[in-house]
């Protein structure tokens, strides 16, 4: 899924798949994305959802199933809202699909703020038909903040090669919050370059660059022996990634969820 403007296609055309857990593989590589990942299933992320067009089957974005009703993606994703929507619960295999539970999106919520152009703001909840009966494990919120090296993890369907093919099977990778002043401000980019719009107090830099198919997704922090959604994958930059910081965000998705 690209955002459909010129502006933010160009910082995500290579849009963020990022990555896998703290505990395992971690690189120095600043390209390594979910295109070098492992293939994970439902059973380890069954709050993994996959978001697809309801007439065309296209596959979207990715999302995490955060109550019994409710999804959290990026505002990108689903700004426009015009074809209906499936959240494919536990999805795991994009072809032949692969799910726990498929329901169709009933309303998006997305802030009155969100930057169609600049990528601000780019966070929104999906509200569901009806409830998800086929699990009760939710992707728990971090609303405390993630240090610079911390390690996290990313699960999705972006490319699995650079200028290869969305993978068939959901993928997760190793990657870290990366220096966001060095990386991704924009002070140290080419003069030609769009402005980056980075505020640290909303968004993270990360070490990996987005694919697409890889949107929406969850950008995710170990501790305490369970994962925490730490960012949602956002929008890629010239020498890092733009994520939401999903802390920024917490009384907002709480009030709206």
């Amino acid at each position: 899924m690209s955002i459909k403007s010129t502006v933010t296609m160009m910082k995500s055309c290579l849009l963020l798949s990022i990555i896998a857990p703290a505990m395992c593989c971690a690189t120095t590589d600043t390209r390594l994305g979910i295109h070098h990942g492992k293939r994970v299933t439902h059973t380890q992320f069954p709050y993994f959802v996959g978001l697809r067009e309801k007439i065309s089957g296209l596959y979207r974005c990715g999302g995490t199933l955060i109550s019994k009703d409710t999804v959290l993606t990026a505002a990108h994703c689903v700004y426009d809202f015009s074809p209906t929507l499936i959240a494919n619960i536990g999805m795991d295999r994009r072809r032949p699909l692969s799910a726990m539970e498929s329901i169709e999106v009933k309303k998006a919520i997305i802030p009155a703020k969100y930057g169609i152009i600049d990528g601000t703001y780019d966070i929104a909840l999906l509200k569901l038909k009806h409830a998800v009966t086929a699990t009760h494990t939710y992707m728990k919120l971090k609303e405390w903040d993630v240090a610079n090296n911390a390690d996290v993890y990313s699960i999705g369907f972006g490319l699995t090669s650079e200028g290869g093919y969305s993978s068939y099977y959901l993928l997760g990778a190793n990657f870290k919050i990366i220096d966001w002043y060095e990386h991704c401000s924009g002070h140290n980019y080419p003069k030609n370059y769009p402005p980056t719009n980075f505020d640290p107090h909303y968004h993270l830099c990360t070490q990996s660059y987005p694919d697409h198919g890889d949107s929406g997704g969850p950008v995710m922090n170990f501790h305490d022996g369970q994962f925490y959604q730490v960012g949602i994958v956002s929008i890629s930059l010239l020498r890092g990634g733009q994520q939401t910081r999903v802390s920024a965000y917490y009384d907002w998705i709480n009030a709206h969820k």
